[in-house]
């Protein structure tokens, strides 16, 4: 690509900046304040926890700098196609840090809805951290129209922003702002990219005061989309089955989909007793909502009559994901 390009790169020292040390980086993206056609980059080794750095005896060649590609788009610039030649910029393993010049138009540093945004498409195995203001200006963004970012940066912009917050590199405030857009989003990888740190957070919020105020929030986030999308989906690709597993593992939210608990206990029997046949994929939810409120002995008793009843299904191993799935809940 590069020879073809008309670039003079050498490919092994490229390479060996990524094989050789260990790890990762992170490129810090700051605008200057005074002309808003400057950039000013950092790199650095991305940890995730920093404070063990100073444990780290492990040595690089390159004192842990990369030889890294950067290409961008902002607010004044919505291409994202312009990923390669003349388009791309780069730091190498001599700069720590970088002043760039750059071609494109920028935002205004006093906008408040101007962004700046790095590794198109992901192609670059880097994350990429902001100033607080843009952070914020690229979640307004997913919040008026989030179809002018791709889908893989938009899942790139929350990935970034909450793996950094946990390593004090950002605030979980702007992490959190990422989420905010998702009532809206449409697609699977941003939703895959939240549900792991909407979890996270879940499981942490639980018998505390926040607990039920999360849950709330991740009820209003997921509505839309199920509604949109529905529960039956058993002529769809895998990857939609896995899609919806993003949004209904862990959440609530399926209750405004179904009726609730009393009429889904009746459809989990007549189920078990195989006097209904169900659509495939509203299966999985009705057992988890039916075995969730079920006593631990009944829950016992109901596996076993499962069991009992699918072992010689031609469908059983997927039944019986079905089943565990709502069992573990």
């Amino acid at each position: 690509q590069a020879t073809s390009d008309g670039l003079n790169i050498n490919v092994k020292e490229f390479m060996d900046t990524w094989i050789i040390q260990r790890n990762f980086p992170v490129v810090t993206v700051v605008q200057n304040m005074y002309n808003s056609s400057i950039l000013h980059l950092t790199q650095e080794r991305f940890l995730k926890f920093p404070e063990t750095k100073h444990q780290d005896t492990s040595q690089s060649p390159f004192h842990y700098r990369w030889t890294i590609p950067l290409t961008l788009a902002s607010s004044n610039h919505t291409i994202f196609n312009q990923t390669s030649g003349h388009h791309v910029y780069w730091m190498d393993t001599k700069e720590q840090s970088k002043t760039l010049h750059v071609s494109i138009p920028l935002p205004n540093c006093a906008d408040p809805n101007g962004w700046v945004l790095v590794n198109l498409h992901q192609y670059g195995y880097y994350r990429v951290n902001y100033q607080v203001s843009n952070w914020l200006a690229l979640s307004q963004q997913l919040k008026r129209n989030h179809s002018v970012i791709p889908v893989i940066n938009r899942a790139q912009i929350i990935d970034d922003a909450w793996k950094l917050s946990y390593s004090n590199y950002t605030t979980i405030h702007v992490a959190l702002a990422t989420l905010e857009y998702l009532h809206n989003e449409l697609e699977y990888l941003p939703w895959h990219t939240a549900r792991t740190e909407i979890n996270s957070i879940a499981t942490k919020l639980e018998s505390t005061p926040l607990d039920a105020p999360f849950k709330n929030f991740k009820n209003v986030l997921n509505t839309h989309i199920i509604e949109k999308r529905g529960t039956n989906i058993n002529t769809y690709c895998n990857k939609i089955y896995n899609y919806k597993n993003c949004l209904f593992s862990g959440n609530e939210s399926y209750h405004k989909t179904f009726t609730l608990n009393s009429d889904q206990h009746e459809i989990f029997i007549k189920e078990l007793n195989k006097k209904i046949t169900t659509a495939f994929d509203d299966k999985r939810y009705i057992y988890a909502d039916g075995m969730r409120t079920l006593p631990h002995v009944i829950k016992m008793t109901s596996f076993t009559e499962y069991t009992k009843h699918y072992t010689h299904s031609v469908n059983e191993n997927m039944r019986t994901l079905n089943f565990i799935n709502g069992f573990d809940r």
